[in-house]
Protein backbone atom coordinates (compact mmCIF):
# COMPACT_ATOMS: atom_id res chain seq x y z
CA UNK A 1 0.00 0.00 0.00
CA UNK A 2 2.50 2.21 1.15
CA UNK A 3 2.40 5.09 3.61
CA UNK A 4 -0.76 3.78 4.41
CA UNK A 5 -2.69 1.83 6.48
CA UNK A 6 -5.98 -0.58 6.33
CA UNK A 7 -8.27 -1.42 9.08
CA UNK A 8 -10.03 -4.00 8.75
CA UNK A 9 -13.89 -4.22 11.26
CA UNK A 10 -15.62 -7.43 11.86
CA UNK A 11 -18.71 -7.45 14.27
CA UNK A 12 -18.26 -10.30 16.98
CA UNK A 13 -21.08 -10.72 19.32
CA UNK A 14 -21.29 -7.31 21.47
CA UNK A 15 -17.71 -6.76 20.37
CA UNK A 16 -16.21 -4.99 17.19
CA UNK A 17 -13.05 -6.45 16.02
CA UNK A 18 -10.68 -4.26 15.04
CA UNK A 19 -7.72 -5.26 12.87
CA UNK A 20 -4.97 -2.76 11.41
CA UNK A 21 -1.85 -3.28 8.84
CA UNK A 22 0.35 -0.66 7.25
CA UNK A 23 2.36 -1.09 3.75
CA UNK A 24 1.14 -4.42 3.75
CA UNK A 25 2.50 -6.07 7.30
CA UNK A 26 0.33 -8.61 8.52
CA UNK A 27 -2.51 -7.61 10.11
CA UNK A 28 -2.46 -6.86 13.69
CA UNK A 29 -3.67 -9.02 16.64
CA UNK A 30 -7.55 -7.58 17.31
CA UNK A 31 -8.49 -4.66 19.36
CA UNK A 32 -11.90 -5.36 20.96
CA UNK A 33 -14.47 -2.20 20.82
CA UNK A 34 -17.49 -1.63 22.06
CA UNK A 35 -19.98 -2.28 19.40
CA UNK A 36 -23.00 -0.54 21.02
CA UNK A 37 -20.92 2.75 21.92
CA UNK A 38 -19.41 2.43 18.03
CA UNK A 39 -23.35 2.47 16.89
CA UNK A 40 -24.11 5.35 18.95
CA UNK A 41 -20.94 7.67 18.33
CA UNK A 42 -21.50 6.51 14.47
CA UNK A 43 -25.76 7.66 14.86
CA UNK A 44 -24.15 10.72 16.75
CA UNK A 45 -22.33 11.77 13.95
CA UNK A 46 -24.77 11.38 11.13
CA UNK A 47 -27.55 13.19 13.27
CA UNK A 48 -25.08 16.44 12.79
CA UNK A 49 -24.05 15.98 9.21
CA UNK A 50 -27.84 15.98 8.70
CA UNK A 51 -27.71 19.15 10.33
CA UNK A 52 -25.29 20.34 8.27
CA UNK A 53 -26.97 19.03 4.81
CA UNK A 54 -30.30 21.41 6.04
CA UNK A 55 -28.22 24.26 6.31
CA UNK A 56 -27.04 24.44 3.25
CA UNK A 57 -30.32 23.70 1.81
CA UNK A 58 -31.72 26.78 3.44
CA UNK A 59 -28.99 28.76 2.76
CA UNK A 60 -27.19 27.15 -0.06
CA UNK A 61 -25.69 29.88 -0.91
CA UNK A 62 -24.02 31.30 2.36
CA UNK A 63 -25.11 34.12 2.34
CA UNK A 64 -24.72 36.49 5.90
CA UNK A 65 -27.72 37.52 5.88
CA UNK A 66 -29.25 34.31 6.32
CA UNK A 67 -27.74 33.46 9.25
CA UNK A 68 -26.40 36.82 10.82
CA UNK A 69 -22.85 36.50 12.13
CA UNK A 70 -21.97 32.83 10.96
CA UNK A 71 -23.86 31.62 14.77
CA UNK A 72 -26.21 28.95 13.38
CA UNK A 73 -23.16 27.63 11.33
CA UNK A 74 -21.03 27.37 14.22
CA UNK A 75 -22.99 25.83 16.26
CA UNK A 76 -23.76 23.18 13.53
CA UNK A 77 -20.27 22.45 12.86
CA UNK A 78 -18.88 22.59 16.56
CA UNK A 79 -21.88 19.91 16.92
CA UNK A 80 -20.23 17.57 14.49
CA UNK A 81 -17.08 18.12 15.61
CA UNK A 82 -17.51 16.77 19.05
CA UNK A 83 -19.34 13.78 17.65
CA UNK A 84 -16.57 13.54 15.59
CA UNK A 85 -14.20 13.24 18.47
CA UNK A 86 -16.11 11.17 20.89
CA UNK A 87 -16.31 8.54 17.72
CA UNK A 88 -12.91 9.18 17.55
CA UNK A 89 -12.40 8.09 21.74
CA UNK A 90 -14.85 5.25 20.99
CA UNK A 91 -12.79 3.75 18.28
CA UNK A 92 -9.23 4.93 19.78
CA UNK A 93 -8.78 4.32 23.41
CA UNK A 94 -5.91 6.48 24.79
CA UNK A 95 -5.30 4.46 28.05
CA UNK A 96 -5.85 0.88 26.31
CA UNK A 97 -1.49 -0.23 25.09
CA UNK A 98 -2.75 -2.63 22.16
CA UNK A 99 -5.07 0.90 21.06
CA UNK A 100 -1.97 3.26 21.91
CA UNK A 101 0.19 1.21 19.48
CA UNK A 102 -2.38 2.00 17.14
CA UNK A 103 -2.71 5.49 17.61
CA UNK A 104 1.00 6.18 16.87
CA UNK A 105 0.90 4.29 13.83
CA UNK A 106 -1.82 6.73 12.90
CA UNK A 107 -0.21 9.95 14.22
CA UNK A 108 2.82 9.06 12.02
CA UNK A 109 1.50 8.84 8.58
CA UNK A 110 1.56 11.72 6.55
CA UNK A 111 -0.71 14.43 5.15
CA UNK A 112 -2.88 12.79 2.00
CA UNK A 113 -2.21 8.93 3.35
CA UNK A 114 -4.38 6.40 1.80
CA UNK A 115 -6.57 4.81 4.44
CA UNK A 116 -8.18 1.61 3.44
CA UNK A 117 -11.33 0.55 5.52
CA UNK A 118 -12.68 -3.23 5.31
CA UNK A 119 -15.81 -3.57 6.83
CA UNK A 120 -17.46 -7.47 6.84
CA UNK A 121 -21.28 -6.03 6.51
CA UNK A 122 -23.31 -2.67 6.78
CA UNK A 123 -23.37 -2.92 10.48
CA UNK A 124 -19.98 -2.19 11.05
CA UNK A 125 -19.45 0.48 8.74
CA UNK A 126 -18.82 3.67 10.47
CA UNK A 127 -18.59 7.41 9.22
CA UNK A 128 -14.67 7.67 9.86
CA UNK A 129 -14.04 10.31 7.14
CA UNK A 130 -15.68 12.47 10.09
CA UNK A 131 -13.44 11.47 13.61
CA UNK A 132 -12.52 14.38 14.66
CA UNK A 133 -8.65 15.40 15.80
CA UNK A 134 -8.62 19.36 15.98
CA UNK A 135 -9.43 21.91 17.93
CA UNK A 136 -13.41 21.99 18.71
CA UNK A 137 -13.51 25.78 19.53
CA UNK A 138 -11.44 26.25 16.34
CA UNK A 139 -13.04 29.75 15.29
CA UNK A 140 -15.25 29.47 11.97
CA UNK A 141 -16.48 32.20 9.44
CA UNK A 142 -18.15 31.87 6.03
CA UNK A 143 -18.75 28.36 5.56
CA UNK A 144 -15.27 26.70 4.00
CA UNK A 145 -13.60 24.14 2.97
CA UNK A 146 -10.93 24.64 5.55
CA UNK A 147 -13.70 24.36 8.12
CA UNK A 148 -13.06 20.43 8.06
CA UNK A 149 -9.19 20.29 8.89
CA UNK A 150 -8.82 18.18 11.52
CA UNK A 151 -11.40 15.37 10.47
CA UNK A 152 -9.77 12.51 8.99
CA UNK A 153 -11.40 12.68 5.55
CA UNK A 154 -9.04 16.45 5.22
CA UNK A 155 -6.54 14.74 6.36
CA UNK A 156 -6.56 10.86 4.41
CA UNK A 157 -7.41 9.35 0.85
CA UNK A 158 -10.28 7.24 2.41
CA UNK A 159 -11.67 3.99 1.12
CA UNK A 160 -14.40 2.18 2.07
CA UNK A 161 -15.13 -1.27 1.64
CA UNK A 162 -18.02 -3.01 2.64
CA UNK A 163 -18.83 -6.66 1.96
CA UNK A 164 -22.73 -7.78 1.17
CA UNK A 165 -23.80 -3.92 0.27
CA UNK A 166 -26.95 -4.70 -1.32
CA UNK A 167 -25.99 -4.60 -4.80
CA UNK A 168 -25.33 -8.55 -5.71
CA UNK A 169 -26.69 -10.33 -8.58
CA UNK A 170 -30.40 -11.57 -6.95
CA UNK A 171 -30.85 -7.55 -6.72
CA UNK A 172 -29.40 -6.59 -9.71
CA UNK A 173 -31.67 -4.46 -11.53
CA UNK A 174 -29.31 -2.82 -14.19
CA UNK A 175 -26.96 -4.35 -16.46
CA UNK A 176 -23.34 -4.91 -15.50
CA UNK A 177 -22.05 -3.40 -18.49
CA UNK A 178 -23.63 -0.37 -18.01
CA UNK A 179 -22.86 0.76 -14.37
CA UNK A 180 -19.86 2.67 -14.13
CA UNK A 181 -19.11 5.59 -11.34
CA UNK A 182 -20.88 8.47 -10.27
CA UNK A 183 -19.19 11.25 -9.31
CA UNK A 184 -20.79 14.73 -7.37
CA UNK A 185 -18.76 17.54 -7.49
CA UNK A 186 -19.76 21.39 -6.28
CA UNK A 187 -19.07 23.77 -8.56
CA UNK A 188 -17.63 26.38 -6.83
CA UNK A 189 -15.96 23.81 -3.74
CA UNK A 190 -14.27 22.36 -6.81
CA UNK A 191 -13.33 25.19 -8.53
CA UNK A 192 -11.87 26.98 -4.91
CA UNK A 193 -9.50 23.74 -4.91
CA UNK A 194 -8.03 23.62 -7.65
CA UNK A 195 -4.77 25.72 -6.85
CA UNK A 196 -4.55 23.45 -4.56
CA UNK A 197 -4.69 19.65 -6.14
CA UNK A 198 -1.24 19.74 -7.49
CA UNK A 199 -0.92 17.30 -10.03
CA UNK A 200 -4.14 16.10 -9.76
CA UNK A 201 -5.99 19.23 -11.33
CA UNK A 202 -5.02 17.85 -14.42
CA UNK A 203 -6.61 14.59 -13.37
CA UNK A 204 -9.71 15.94 -12.74
CA UNK A 205 -9.69 18.26 -15.72
CA UNK A 206 -9.81 15.23 -17.29
CA UNK A 207 -13.06 13.99 -15.85
CA UNK A 208 -14.85 17.21 -16.16
CA UNK A 209 -14.18 17.04 -19.78
CA UNK A 210 -16.27 13.75 -20.25
CA UNK A 211 -19.04 14.37 -23.07
CA UNK A 212 -22.03 14.55 -20.84
CA UNK A 213 -24.39 17.24 -19.42
CA UNK A 214 -24.78 19.16 -15.93
CA UNK A 215 -27.82 17.52 -14.33
CA UNK A 216 -28.60 19.41 -10.90
CA UNK A 217 -31.35 17.25 -9.39
CA UNK A 218 -32.39 14.08 -9.49
CA UNK A 219 -35.21 13.97 -11.45
CA UNK A 220 -33.27 15.55 -14.62
CA UNK A 221 -30.99 12.92 -13.83
CA UNK A 222 -33.40 10.59 -14.56
CA UNK A 223 -34.98 11.94 -17.60
CA UNK A 224 -31.25 12.05 -18.90
CA UNK A 225 -29.90 7.92 -17.66
CA UNK A 226 -31.66 6.21 -21.04
CA UNK A 227 -29.33 8.63 -23.15
CA UNK A 228 -26.24 7.84 -20.39
CA UNK A 229 -26.23 4.19 -20.42
CA UNK A 230 -26.71 3.91 -23.65
CA UNK A 231 -23.56 5.83 -24.50
CA UNK A 232 -21.94 3.46 -21.87
CA UNK A 233 -19.94 6.50 -20.15
CA UNK A 234 -19.14 7.67 -16.51
CA UNK A 235 -21.88 9.89 -14.76
CA UNK A 236 -21.08 13.36 -13.97
CA UNK A 237 -23.52 15.70 -11.84
CA UNK A 238 -22.33 18.83 -10.30
CA UNK A 239 -25.01 19.78 -8.07
CA UNK A 240 -25.10 23.16 -6.66
CA UNK A 241 -27.18 21.67 -3.47
CA UNK A 242 -25.95 18.90 -1.22
CA UNK A 243 -29.72 17.10 -1.30
CA UNK A 244 -27.53 15.05 -3.78
CA UNK A 245 -25.01 13.90 -1.60
CA UNK A 246 -27.59 13.50 1.20
CA UNK A 247 -28.75 10.65 -0.94
CA UNK A 248 -25.69 8.36 -0.20
CA UNK A 249 -25.09 5.84 2.39
CA UNK A 250 -22.81 7.98 4.14
CA UNK A 251 -23.94 11.89 4.14
CA UNK A 252 -20.73 13.89 3.29
CA UNK A 253 -19.74 17.03 3.04
CA UNK A 254 -16.62 17.09 0.86
CA UNK A 255 -15.13 18.44 -2.55
CA UNK A 256 -15.47 15.02 -4.06
CA UNK A 257 -17.48 11.53 -3.45
CA UNK A 258 -17.50 8.75 -5.75
CA UNK A 259 -19.36 5.91 -4.53
CA UNK A 260 -19.06 2.44 -7.20
CA UNK A 261 -20.81 -0.67 -6.27
CA UNK A 262 -19.40 -3.99 -8.23
CA UNK A 263 -22.54 -5.93 -8.87
CA UNK A 264 -20.69 -9.01 -9.35
CA UNK A 265 -19.44 -8.96 -5.50
CA UNK A 266 -22.28 -6.94 -3.97
CA UNK A 267 -19.46 -5.09 -2.66
CA UNK A 268 -19.50 -1.36 -1.92
CA UNK A 269 -17.17 0.94 -2.28
CA UNK A 270 -16.58 4.69 -1.26
CA UNK A 271 -14.10 6.69 -1.69
CA UNK A 272 -13.44 10.21 -0.14
CA UNK A 273 -10.76 12.35 -2.10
Amino acid sequence: MGSGLELSLDPNDEDIKLRWSKDDEPPSKPLRLKSKQLRIRSGDVREALSALNSYVRTNEKFEQENDPGWQRYAEILRALREKGEALRNALLIEDDPPSQELISVIEGLPQGAELRVICSDDEVSLPLGFVFEGEIDAPVGKPSRADFAGFWLDRFKITMLVEGGGAGPERRSVDPLSLKTLYALHRTEVENAFPYLGSDATKLKQLTLLPVKDYYNWNAAKRAMPILVTRRTSFLCSPTRMEIISAFPIRVSTVILSVCICTRTGTRVIRYC
